[in-house]
């Protein structure tokens, strides 16, 4: 089921029918009135304006139009149902000379016969005068969701009940399942010879799905059957659809991967001093790379901008797609993909990682243990990876912000972001329990960082929020009179300028007159800001737009310069308000509503050390009020017993183990004095064979005479080279 905006339609017949819930036999009214814009807007072009060639009915043609006089005291017009009481046949239509599109439409029905239920149709062609007694309008034309005219408010100076504005919807519900409502076979080939390139035709895509439920093998080829050739080019087009979405699914979950491990690499090369820093830079990176390809590039590459079309943008595909803005085909498509997206976000964020450990800690390890030959291959291999705070931290904040900047248009996904924060609890508290190291400790810069990121997630909430709830095909509102005219200030146009640009855009129908009217569009959707049904919204987004513009001047432009006068601004502030007995005051209330976290609220304790109490107090503090001062065990009630059996088993054992420790240290004592006498011959030879000159002689044999037979130099060498390696021998048996 779905419906669409009647503006994107095109056509030169309009019928308006008594509709199937309606209390009346038949239909009578006394005038009627088209427009194009979808608030019925006099501006934007109307029936009045308009080539009319013709008004008709099942039983008569009134060339030139019908003579409709706006009350009801003359010219009445009423159906042949009236007389015959076949209600199917109640429709009275109108011919122009060129395509129209009709977004709206009025109506002044008689007193006596008020139907409670219309239904309008969009036709290419009706049959002939006298041909259309087997005719019906709901056979053959574009069907729109039925509307109920206002009934009640009765207006005696016309005699009659003016219907009110009825906005005109095209009806793309298709009955699935349900027989008695199929679409026929000739029905389907009549839709698609009328246009054959339009796969997306509502009759034609309600046959081929009607189809397609009733037998799955109807998508399978070859394409054999007289049904299937009608709709081979449906089936492609939703397969490619499909798989579309679900190759945009996986790119976005790799490209978030890859982008992981490359700033992980990346960030090493920074060369932070010191753990905090590392994790900031991480978050940031990772998770403004993560936001950028998960929203920003999904949404940028299915929108349609005018003027972007260079090469560079033809090339990354951004701008090029085929929405102009959020309607109801981008919820279908775009929409779908994103939820599809966000709802694998659980997934792919916390199963990996629970994943490695599992494999590692049961295959890999006992395999690396068995070739494992020192202590310190084994202590390395059993130790559990670390937890990766700052991954985590970007991973659960794009997928908030993402949720928060989407779910105005698609509710479900606050579902989705419940399951993701169930899942990504507890995933994270087994890894961080049991499948992680004991993280560094980090400073509290990590945290800002993150909360940083929820005036984004805010902002970009009410931007689309106020996008979505503002678009009128979706949510149609009034103006708020207060907020209109600040928006015409804003935007340079009035409420004229407006209906002149959505008529001018809903009666563009090739590309090239929507691309001419995209910015006074724009300009009008800016304008649509000011309806009633998103004026909250409004507001937030202009407060958050206008705080990221203060901010970042502050903080690039002015904040380097007033640093020093701040300082000394808050230095003497702080001693004049340690002394006020106001700023006491509210110092106390504060604490107690706190309850003693919140310490300095105004700042002033930590200018003046001598206010700061020592150590030692606080501990005494701590032990009064109840609190642990120390992670040991003894200290603490819960575990006293436990450390007890740990004491005194340890007390059993080095009693036990007395003797034998004794042998052990006697033991361990004798191969250090043997290893240091080693150590101190090879320490000789090393000397000895330093002294040794070029010529193979000793110092010692220098001063003995030349009678003295001396050895060659190689000789030498040779013989302390073995006995260094004899002693090196012995060192390592030992």
């Amino acid at each position: 089921a779905g419906s669409s905006n009647a503006s994107s339609l095109q056509k030169n017949i309009w019928i308006v029918e008594n509709g199937e819930d309606s209390t009346a036999k038949c239909l009578k009214f006394c005038d009627w009135e088209l427009y194009s814009s979808t608030r019925c807007a006099a501006g934007s072009g109307s029936d009045d304006d308009w080539d009319v060639v013709r008004h008709f009915d099942l039983a008569q043609d009134y060339i030139g139009g019908f003579d409709f006089q706006g009350d009801c005291t003359a010219n009445v017009w009423s159906s042949v149902g009236c007389s015959t009481g076949l209600g199917q046949r109640d429709w009275f239509g109108v011919e122009f000379g060129t395509n129209r599109t009709v977004g709206c439409m009025r109506m002044l029905q008689e007193l006596s016969v008020t139907a409670t239920s219309l239904r309008f149709y969009a036709c290419d062609s009706v049959p002939e005068l006298g041909k259309r007694s087997g005719w019906y309008p709901n056979q053959t034309c574009i069907k729109m969701e039925a509307v109920e005219p206002d009934v009640t408010t009765e207006e005696s100076d016309l005699q009659g009940y003016p219907s009110g504005n009825l906005g005109i919807v095209q009806d793309t519900y298709c009955a699935v399942g349900d027989d008695s409502q199929a679409i026929a076979f000739e029905t389907a080939l009549a839709a698609k010879e009328a246009d054959p390139d339009n796969y997306e035709d509502p009759t034609l895509s309600c046959y081929c799905l009607q189809q397609t439920s009733s037998s799955a093998s109807f998508l399978i080829p070859p394409y054999d059957s007289a049904e299937q050739q009608l709709c081979s080019d449906w089936i492609y087009e939703k397969t490619a659809a499909i798989t579309r979405i679900v190759l945009g699914v996986v790119a976005v979950v790799l490209v978030n991967q890859l982008l992981l491990l490359i700033y992980t690499e990346m960030i090493h090369a920074e060369k932070h001093f010191t753990q905090t820093e590392i994790a900031v830079s991480s978050f940031r990176k990772i998770f403004w790379s993560m936001f950028v390809n998960t929203s920003l590039l999904t949404y940028f590459v299915n929108a349609r901008i005018s003027g972007l079309d260079g090469e560079f943008f033809s090339m990354v595909s951004l701008g090029q797609g085929n929405y102009y803005e959020p309607n109801e085909d981008w919820y279908l498509v775009v929409g779908i993909s994103m939820c599809i997206t966000i709802f694998l976000l659980p997934l792919t964020n916390t199963l990996p990682q629970i994943l490695f450990v599992f494999l590692e800690r049961s295959c890999c390890l006992p395999y690396v243990m068995s070739q494992a030959v020192t202590q310190a291959w084994a202590d390395e291999n059993y130790l559990l990876p670390a937890w990766n705070l700052p991954i985590r931290l970007a991973q659960t904040m794009n997928s908030v912000v993402v949720i928060m900047m989407f779910a105005p248009g698609l509710p479900f996904l606050y579902l989705v972001g419940g399951v993701y924060c169930f899942a990504a609890f507890w995933a994270d508290k087994w890894m961080l329990l049991r499948g992680s190291s004991r993280p560094p400790v980090y400073a509290k810069a990590v945290i800002e960082a993150v909360m940083e990121v929820w005036a984004l997630g805010a902002f970009m909430h009410a931007l689309f929020g106020a996008t979505t709830y503002s678009n009128q095909s979706l949510l149609p509102s009034d103006w708020s009179p207060k907020l209109l005219e600040w928006m015409e200030w804003w935007v340079s146009r009035d409420l004229s300028d407006y209906e002149d640009a959505i008529a001018t855009w809903n009666s563009a129908y090739t590309t090239e007159e929507k691309e001419l009217a995209y910015w006074e569009f724009i300009r009008a959707r800016f304008m649509d800001c000011a309806r009633v049904g998103c004026w909250p919204l409004t507001m937030i987004m202009v407060f958050y737009f206008v705080y990221f513009l203060v901010t970042q001047v502050y903080i690039n432009l002015f904040r380097p310069i007033l640093k020093p006068f701040l300082a000394v601004i808050q230095h003497k502030l702080a001693v004049r308000l340690a002394n006020n007995c106001v700023a006491r005051a509210i110092e106390a209330c504060v604490r107690c509503m706190t309850n003693g976290i919140v310490t300095d609220p105004l700042g002033i304790r930590g200018q003046n050390l001598r206010d700061i109490p020592p150590l030692y107090k606080q501990i005494q503090k701590m032990e009064a009020e109840g609190y642990l001062t120390s992670y040991r065990m003894d200290v603490n009630p819960k575990y006293k017993l436990a450390a007890a059996a740990v004491l005194q088993y340890q007390e059993e054992a080095a009693q036990e183990n007395d003797w034998e420790g004794g042998m052990i240290r006697r033991h361990r004592d004798l191969r250090r004095r043997e290893k240091r006498s080693i150590n101190e011959r090879m320490q000789k030879m090393f000397v000895r064979l330093a002294e040794v000159d070029v010529y193979g002689r000793s110092r010692r044999e220098m001063y003995k005479g030349p009678k003295v037979k001396r050895a060659g130099k190689h000789d030498v060498k040779k013989f302390l080279i073995k006995q260094q390696a004899n002693l090196a021998r012995q060192a390592q048996a030992f």
